[in-house]
C-alpha cells in the first residue's frame, strides 16, 4: 500500500535505539512493527469489504425504483466555416495593443476529491494468486492480457429480480473473483488506464470470466467496479441487467436517468425507456473522471506515416505515424465539450517523439513570439481542414494525436493542438476562445504586444487563431472580431 514505505520511514526515526541493542537489532523491531501495522491494515480493510458488500447485497433484495430514461443528448452542431478562412491580403498588421471587451469565462469542471479508498489498496489487499491457478486470455485494444478466472466457479443468475441479483452479489464477494479484480486493477496500473478505460477493461473482462455477454457479465463488472472505487447503479429492464455510471462532466449520446440532479449514463447502448434502478451507492465510491490525465499505453500497431509542413516556414516539418490501437480508444471515448480536458490530456509519447524532435530543431534559439508565428503556422497550413459534419456527418473534437491520424481538421481540433504545442514547446499559457460557431485561442506573452487581447485575471492573452491561414498573433478571424467570446482556461497556469 502508498503510504507503507512513508510509515517505515516515520518508524525508523522515531524508535528509540536503546542502549542494549545494535541497530541491526533495532531494524528488525522496526521491520516487525511495520509488518504488524501492515497486517493489521490489511485485516481491517478486508473486513471493510466485507461488511460492505454484505450490506450492500442486504439492501439489492428490496425494490429497485423504476425510473424514465432521458434519450442521449447530440452534441450541437454550431454553424462552422465550410472552407478554411484565408487572411485577407491586404489587411496591415496592428500597429498597437488593442483590449477586446471582458469576456465570459467558462467555468472549469469542479475536480474529484481525493479517493477515500486507494484502487492499490485494495489490489494490496488480495493475496497473488497461486501459479497453477487457471486463467483465460482477452485482448484490449491489441494488448493480450491473462486474467485469474475461475469458470467452474461461475456465478449463475436463475431469475432477472432483487432477490437474485443480491444472492450473485454475495456470490462474486465470496473471494472467488478477488484474484480477477487484482488482475484488472493491475492491468490498469500496467497501461495507466483513465477511469473510462478502466470501465472498457473490466467489460472485457467481465465478459471473458462469463465466457460471453450475459446478465451475469453486467453484475460481475459492476462488482469490480464499485471494488475499485467508482460509483455505479445496477438496473433491469424486460430481462436484462445493465449499468450505469456517473461521470464528472456531462456526456453525449449516452442514455441517463436523474437521481438528486445527478445523471447516471447506461453504458449499454438502448432504446429502453424505463429502467428499475437499485438506488444504492457502494460505500467510498466516487464518480468517473474522463479527464485523461495520462495517455494509456496500449501495445503498439503503427498506421500510415504522414509528413506534414507548414507554408511560410517550410522547415517546420514532421512525419509522424500513430497508434491505430490508440485511435480505436479515442473513437470509443465518451464526447463532451469540456475541451480544457481535451488539451491536457497532452499527446502520447510516440507522436511527441516524432513531433517534436523535428518542430524544436526548428523552434531553438527563436525568441517566444517568433516560435509561436512559427507554431501558428503549422498549424494553420500542414492541416488540411474540413467540417467535422462532412468528415463524419456529425459533431466530435479530436484528441491531439487524432489531428495526425485522420485526413482532416477542423476549427476546435487546431485549436486544442496548437494549445498543446504552446504550452508544451514555448512555455506559455493559453486559453481557448469559443465564438458562435468557431474556437480560437489566445497567449499570454507576459508583456505587451501590438494586436487584440482580452485581460483575464490581469493578464494579456493576444487572439491567436489556429484556422484563419495568414492571421498572425493579435489578429482574430475578421468575422469574429466582434462576436461575443467565452473562455475556457486551462488547468496548470504558470
Amino acid at each position: 500500500m502508498k503510504y507503507y514505505v512513508p510509515l517505515l520511514l516515520v518508524l525508523l526515526s522515531t524508535l528509540p535505539l536503546t542502549a542494549q541493542e545494535d541497530y541491526e537489532a533495532f531494524k528488525r523491531r522496526a521491520r516487525a512493527e511495520y509488518n504488524g501495522f501492515v497486517n493489521k491494515a490489511r485485516q481491517e480493510y478486508s473486513e471493510f469489504r466485507r461488511k460492505a458488500n454484505e450490506e450492500y447485497a442486504r439492501f439489492m433484495e428490496q425494490a429497485w425504483e423504476e425510473m424514465r430514461v432521458i434519450k442521449g443528448e447530440e452534441p450541437p452542431k454550431p454553424p462552422k466555416p465550410v472552407r478554411q478562412p484565408v487572411a485577407v491580403p491586404d489587411k496591415l498588421p496592428p500597429a498597437q495593443p488593442v483590449p477586446l471587451p471582458t469576456p465570459e469565462v467558462v467555468p472549469m469542471p469542479q475536480p474529484l476529491p481525493p479517493p477515500e479508498i486507494d484502487p492499490n489498496d485494495v489490489k494490496d489487499e488480495i493475496e497473488p494468486p497461486t501459479p497453477d491457478a487457471p486463467t483465460t486470455g482477452m485482448t484490449f485494444y491489441g494488448s493480450q492480457c491473462r486474467l485469474h478466472t475461475d469458470m467452474a466457479k461461475k456465478i449463475a443468475l436463475n431469475a432477472v429480480n432483487e432477490q437474485a441479483a443480491s444472492q450473485a452479489w454475495q456470490q462474486l464477494s465470496d473471494g472467488r473473483y478477488d484474484p480477477l479484480l487484482r488482475d484488472c486493477l493491475t492491468l490498469r496500473n500496467d497501461m495507466m488506464l483513465c477511469d473510462w478505460g478502466y470501465i472498457e477493461l473490466t467489460h472485457q473482462a467481465a465478459v471473458a470470466a462469463m465466457g460471453k455477454e450475459c446478465n451475469e457479465a453486467v453484475l460481475l463488472q459492476a462488482w469490480l467496479l464499485s471494488q475499485s472505487g467508482l460509483d455505479i447503479r445496477i438496473g433491469k429492464t424486460n430481462g436484462h441487467l445493465v449499468l450505469l455510471a456517473s461521470f464528472d462532466v456531462n456526456v453525449y449520446s449516452y442514455a441517463y436517468v436523474v437521481k438528486n440532479e445527478r445523471r447516471f449514463y447506461v453504458i449499454e447502448k438502448s432504446k429502453w425507456e424505463t429502467i428499475s434502478v437499485f438506488q444504492n451507492a457502494f460505500p467510498k465510491t466516487q464518480p468517473a473522471s474522463l479527464l485523461i490525465a495520462q495517455m494509456p499505453r496500449l501495445a503498439m500497431n503503427e498506421g500510415e506515416r504522414h509528413t506534414f509542413e507548414a507554408k511560410s516556414f517550410a522547415n517546420m516539418r514532421a512525419t509522424v505515424a500513430t497508434n491505430s490501437n490508440l485511435m480505436r480508444f479515442f473513437d470509443n471515448y465518451p464526447h463532451t465539450m469540456t475541451y480544457n480536458y481535451l488539451v491536457e490530456a497532452s499527446l502520447s509519447d510516440g507522436v511527441k517523439q516524432q513531433l517534436y524532435s523535428a518542430l524544436r530543431q526548428q523552434l531553438e534559439g527563436r525568441s517566444k513570439k517568433k516560435q509561436v508565428q512559427m507554431l501558428l503556422d503549422f498549424v494553420q497550413t500542414a492541416l488540411e481542414y474540413k467540417t467535422d459534419n462532412e468528415q463524419f456527418g456529425y459533431e466530435r473534437s479530436f484528441y491531439g494525436d487524432e489531428c495526425f491520424f485522420h485526413p482532416y481538421s477542423d476549427c476546435e481540433d487546431r485549436a486544442i493542438l496548437f494549445s498543446i504545442l504552446v504550452r508544451e514547446l514555448v512555455g506559455l499559457d493559453v486559453v481557448l476562445l469559443l465564438y458562435p460557431g468557431h474556437m480560437a485561442t489566445a497567449v499570454d506573452f507576459g508583456a505587451e504586444l501590438p494586436g487584440s487581447y482580452y485581460t483575464i485575471d490581469g493578464r494579456h492573452f493576444m487572439v491567436c487563431d489556429p484556422t484563419a491561414i495568414g492571421n498572425g498573433i493579435g489578429e482574430p478571424m475578421r468575422s469574429f472580431e466582434t462576436a461575443e467570446t467565452r473562455i475556457v482556461r486551462i488547468n496548470n497556469w504558470r
